[in-house]
């Protein structure tokens, strides 16, 4: 019953290649893998799984099928010229949203942001037309969430960056403020903001005194409670 054409039998796109999957399991088992018609339906199968992967975006799905598409299409292949270029493109970007994302300073930080912004707009514009399942991608997806607190918190980070260059009783009172009031930008980027500290000269006595502010007495008492 398998063998039978999926044409004479009207099977959809889905159900022939379900199909052709079977056929080929069977001449496996018949050891018939030498056969025009499977190595015909190998092709067909992989060039499926190569289509199938750039409409998706799922990056080991094509890397998987490019590996078969080498191999069994060749090297001059369109598509397979095709899956090699997108699948290039996301994993370019992602090792340089990686590299981004190291960038842990206040003042690092501006400069990393818009080149990450960058890399996101690159890969919403790409011509290949590529699938959410990119998103998947660990890179790819914190360096999106990074970006988007960024653009959220963005005015308070510079803030932030300019109270650091006046000196630490200024960036120790601007950070005691948003520490002790549990903040959303000290959530979002609080282990960048914090790692400034060490950084000012005479900072232990400047904290003392910005966490003893009268000011923020209610947000202390708050936190000890």
């Amino acid at each position: 019953q398998a063998l039978v054409s999926p044409t004479k039998r009207r099977l959809s796109d889905g159900s022939k290649l379900v199909w052709e999957h079977t056929v080929m399991e069977e001449m496996r088992e018949f050891k018939a893998v030498g056969h025009p018609l499977f190595r015909r339906m190998h092709s067909s199968v992989t060039r499926e799984a190569l289509r199938r992967s750039a409409a998706t975006g799922e990056l080991d799905v094509a890397r998987d099928a490019l590996r078969l598409g080498r191999t069994q299409l060749g090297l001059a292949d369109p598509l397979v010229q095709a899956t090699k270029a997108w699948v290039c493109e996301v994993e370019h970007s992602a090792r340089e949203c990686r590299e981004l994302l190291s960038i842990d300073t206040l003042q690092g930080l501006p400069a990393a942001m818009t080149k990450i912004g960058r890399v996101l707009t690159r890969l919403q514009k790409s011509k290949h037309d590529l699938g959410s399942s990119i998103w998947e991608n660990y890179w790819l997806r914190r360096a999106r969430e990074r970006h988007e607190a960024w653009k959220r918190h963005r005015a308070a980070l510079l803030d932030l960056e300019h109270k650091a260059s006046e000196g630490p009783a200024a960036f120790c009172a601007a950070w005691a403020a948003l520490a002790l009031g549990a903040s959303e930008v000290m959530f979002e980027f609080g282990p960048v903001i914090t790692k400034e500290l060490p950084c000012q000269p005479g900072i232990g006595p400047a904290l003392v005194r910005a966490l003893a502010d009268p000011e923020l007495k209610h947000l202390v008492d708050g936190a000890t409670e």
